[in-house]
């Protein structure tokens, strides 16, 4: 197309006009919008023309532009907005008058304020939880560097512990690793301000500790390569409660270690722990020591890089005794420390999604509800010149109200959910001290309350604003397509509800039944009236050979006989592992006549068991007993033969043709196994030679969830270590009442052993923390879905029979049985529930791979559950359609079509 030919000037004068017209237009178009709409429900301007098309939405850009510096600019449009008929002001009219609405309809305000808080409060709960615990970087700089590197076992899975060595190669090579160090716990005591011993859990680590973490110290220094083994930083928690927060104690000697320093008080790593010490790892405890280890980072370094050099050091390293090469996985610092709890985290943030999906749908259908019965007043305002974007910020203003009474409500419920919570969360959980409802929960709370304004107010809205008069006017419009349109798009809703539920409450009865199956697990021993107390024997170092353990076997004999003369006390026992908890001794074993060379270890058909060392009267006391053979007796002492009870597990697995007794075990060395030569021994042993004299019941002795492995008892006498546990069974219900009796009894003969009690029914219940907390809390979401599933059925039915009485009455009118009218409401609800089961079936189907991890004995796709909760929920939809069926089956049809 060629050039448009210019135009002359006398030509040029009518659009000249025209522009100003419409800039004139649109300048009253810019400071009289904020006039449109009502005050209290009346026009305040007066209505409006709808031929003349002065609106803001149809003055081209230019002209709105001209009309903006018409008008003074943006500063005299906001002058505007709020002077007298602004928007502002009518804002401030549409929140008076939105209150003066829900104030009228007190029962409908309450029942969408209470569903939103339930929602929004649940959401918010777990959103702080999920924030502080897996969100929240670590107190570490730069915490997300930070690696745990693990060994792999047999089986491909994380053993949990390195070598000295490992680190050390590691070390040298660098590549994408700034520092890394090894370090292992051990018990200790302090001496405490009231003069008794405190048992404090040490930390020995190497000199990099500091360095990979990081961490500045809340006084003094840590330690470094220049210091000497021993070097000590004690944690801020033991300077405070032991020591009075004196700054002196830095330089003092304690437990004859040279305090260099005190941690800054967020270091905790591993948690509990009292004193870090500087250790050296060499000879013998470099080969065969197990080792936590620790790396991090240099910048823009991931796990990928990290695994690399890894397997680069793993291809160096010699195999393991059993010729097993060495593998290495790592694993950030943050999920090491969350552990599996992480998943029940996201589980429960998937679960409080759908609960507040399903408190959206159950609101945002009363508001649809509650639009169709004030459709005459909507249509009104509508005809009287309020526009459609009028109508709808008066309703989405309505709804802001209802959603912040429904947030300031549910930040008061998070508020005392989250202290719950706390009560209920396991041990070991990150940061538990500092959980509340703080800025960020308050910044999300804010968000979730202007997207939940608009998830539930805007279909209502964009549905009501569209009000027309002379439909209403013409009443039975209401069963026309219009209302029938809506009685879909409710249908459609309550649909949704219900799949969301069937997912929910799915899940909630797979983890309550595995909780349950959990709980009524026999964990083959008697947990109740059961008291223990778990000391460490203080001496030289665990390489003594010869008599050097004797005094330690003597000192726990003394004590044992010295408590059984207690009043309450039934019976006592020792051993060195109590069950459920998580560090267990292994040892390799051989079977007798089988060869050994510990010069070729790889040709060794060596095998490992879980060890535990223990009194003649450990068995009763934790309430179990033999199942072939005998127990331990007195005459099994030190120069005796040696003896040894093996569990349920190791016979399935060693002797599986069930012929144990009288079978010998050797145990070549205790410890851990090394290329070339033979592991140091774990305290000191009687003999080499073991006579398999009895079978008892499999005990899970790490965890209420592992699959039972083999375990070898041995008599406390014929293999002694320091580190035992005392276990009393008490005649009384209460076995905490006989703690300060024998504290009494222990101070008699050392007052420099501290001591740990524990009633027993506490250490079960804290390993079944985890389990029980997600049971509960799905288990109430899954209740509380259920509930607004079936008030959301209720509203749903009372409103089909209230917009459909004209209908019921001309059916009964031509002979429609009252029966019949009641049975199809209760038809009609259950076909869509039947359409909402049948999609959340395929939901929980797809969510059960998602849960099956956390299930113990019981299939994520159980036929049982997958079938008792449609069928509950059926029932649940008959119970809720009872009422407004029954008020459409008493319908009247003279009185009803009289009225129209």
């Amino acid at each position: 197309m060629g050039r448009r030919p210019a135009l002359s000037r006398r030509a040029r004068q009518p659009r000249a006009a025209a522009r100003g017209q419409r800039r004139d237009v649109c300048a009253d178009a810019l400071t009289n919008s904020a006039d449109e709409g009502f005050v209290g429900g009346v026009p305040n301007s007066g209505p409006r023309n709808p031929e003349a098309g002065h609106t803001l939405q149809s003055c081209p850009r230019g002209s709105r532009r001209e009309s903006v510096s018409a008008v003074g600019g943006w500063a005299g449009m906001f002058r505007a907005s709020v002077s007298p008929g602004g928007s502002m002001e009518i804002l401030l009219h549409d929140l008076r008058y939105a209150a003066r609405m829900l104030r009228a309809n007190a029962r409908f305000a309450a029942a969408a304020v209470l569903t939103l808080a339930l929602g929004i409060g649940a959401t918010a709960a777990i959103f702080s939880v999920v924030d502080h615990v897996l969100l929240s970087p670590l107190p570490y700089d730069d915490s997300e560097r930070i690696y745990r590197i693990r060994t792999l076992d047999a089986q491909g899975l994380p053993l949990g512990v390195v070598l000295a060595e490992h680190i050390d190669a590691l070390q040298e090579r660098q590549g994408p690793i700034v520092a890394a160090a090894y370090g292992f716990s051990n018990e200790a005591s302090v001496v405490g301000r009231d003069g008794l011993a405190v048992a404090i859990s040490e930390y020995f680590a190497s000199d990099e500790f500091f360095r990979v973490f990081t961490d500045a110290p809340a006084l003094g220094r840590t330690f470094g390569p220049d210091d000497d083994p021993g070097a000590t930083v004690i944690s801020h928690r033991l300077w405070r409660e032991q020591f009075d927060s004196n700054p002196d104690v830095v330089g003092s000697v304690v437990m004859g270690r040279t305090i260099v320093g005190v941690a800054a008080p967020d270091f905790d790593l591993p948690p509990g722990t009292g004193t870090w010490t500087k250790f050296v790892a060499r000879g013998q405890a470099a080969d065969v020591l197990p080792m936590d280890g620790y790396a991090r980072l240099e910048r823009g370094a991931g796990g990928e890089d990290l695994q690399a050099a890894l397997d680069v050091v793993a291809s160096t390293l010699a195999p393991w005794q059993d010729g097993r090469p060495v593998r290495f996985v790592s694993v950030s610092l943050l999920a090491d420390v969350v552990g599996n709890f992480s998943s029940t985290l996201l589980i429960l943030s998937g679960a409080v999604a759908i609960l507040l999906l399903v408190a959206c749908l159950n609101v945002a259908m009363l508001l649809l509800t509650r639009g169709a019965v004030r459709a005459r007043e909507l249509a009104l305002r509508a005809a009287l010149g309020a526009g459609r974007w009028r109508v709808m910020r008066q309703l989405l203003t309505e709804t802001s109200a209802l959603t912040v009474l429904g947030g300031a409500l549910g930040l008061g419920l998070a508020a005392g959910a989250v202290r719950l919570f706390v009560s209920m969360a396991p041990d070991g959980l990150p940061r538990l001290e500092t959980l509340a409802v703080d800025r960020s929960v308050l910044v999300f709370a804010v968000a979730c309350i202007a997207v939940t304004t608009f998830a539930v107010g805007l279909a209502p809205a964009l549905r009501q604003a569209h009000g027309n008069l002379n439909g209403v006017i013409n009443e039975r419009g209401r069963s026309a397509s219009g209302a029938r349109s809506g009685n879909r798009l409710l249908g459609s809703f309550v649909v949704a509800e219900v799949a969301l539920a069937v997912v929910l409450v799915i899940g909630a009865a797979l983890l309550v039944s595995s909780y349950v199956n959990l709980v009524s697990r026999d964990p083959g021993f008697d947990p109740e009236r059961l008291l223990t107390v778990e000391l460490n024997v203080p001496g030289r170092v665990n390489a003594d050979t010869g008599t050097g353990y004797l005094p330690v076997a003597r000192f726990y004999e003394d004590l044992m006989n010295r408590i059984r003369a207690l009043p309450g006390v039934e019976s006592v026992g020792a051993t060195s592992h109590i069950p459920l908890l998580p560090v267990v001794d292994r040892a390799p074993f051989l079977e007798q006549d089988e060869p050994f060379d510990p010069l070729n270890p790889s040709a060794n058909p060596v095998r490992q068991t879980q060890v535990t060392r223990v009194s003649p009267e450990y068995f009763e006391s934790i309430g179990t007993g033999a199942v072939a053979g005998r127990l331990f007796r007195e005459f099994d002492g030190r120069t005796a033969p040696g003896v040894v009870v093996v569990n349920e597990a190791f016979v399935r697995r060693v002797y599986p043709n069930g012929d144990a007794l009288g079978q010998k075990l050797v145990l070549p060395g205790v410890g851990f196994w090394r290329p070339g030569g033979l592991a140091y021994a774990i305290g000191e042993m009687a003999a080499s030679e073991f006579e398999i004299v009895g079978v008892v019941p499999d005990i899970p002795q790490s965890s209420l969830w592992e699959t039972p492995e083999p375990t070898a008892y041995f008599p406390l006498e014929q293999w002694t270590v320091r580190r035992m546990t005392i276990a009393v069974r008490t005649e009384r219900a209460n076995p905490g009442s006989l703690i300060p009796a024998i504290r009494s009894v222990l101070g008699e003969l050392d007052p420099t052993i501290p001591p740990t009690f524990t009633v027993y029914s506490d250490v079960l219940s804290a390993a079944l923390a985890r389990e029980r907390l997600g049971a509960a809390l799905l288990g109430a979401f899954g209740l509380a879905s259920l509930l607004l599933a079936a008030v959301g059925i209720y509203g749903l039915m009372s409103y089909t029979v209230a917009q459909r009485s004209a209908e019921i009455a001309v059916r009964s009118a031509l002979g429609a049985h009252a029966k019949e009218m009641g049975r199809m409401i209760v038809f009609w609800a259950l076909r869509l529930v039947l359409g909402g089961v049948a999609f959340g079936l395929a939901g929980a189907w797809a969510m059960g791979k998602l849960v099956a991890s956390q299930l113990y004995e019981i299939s994520a796709f159980d036929l049982r559950v997958f079938v008792s909760v449609p069928l509950a929920i059926v029932a649940v939809a008959v119970v809720s359609s009872y009422l407004p069926a029954r008020r459409a089956a008493r319908i009247d049809p003279a009185h009803t079509l009289r009225a129209d």
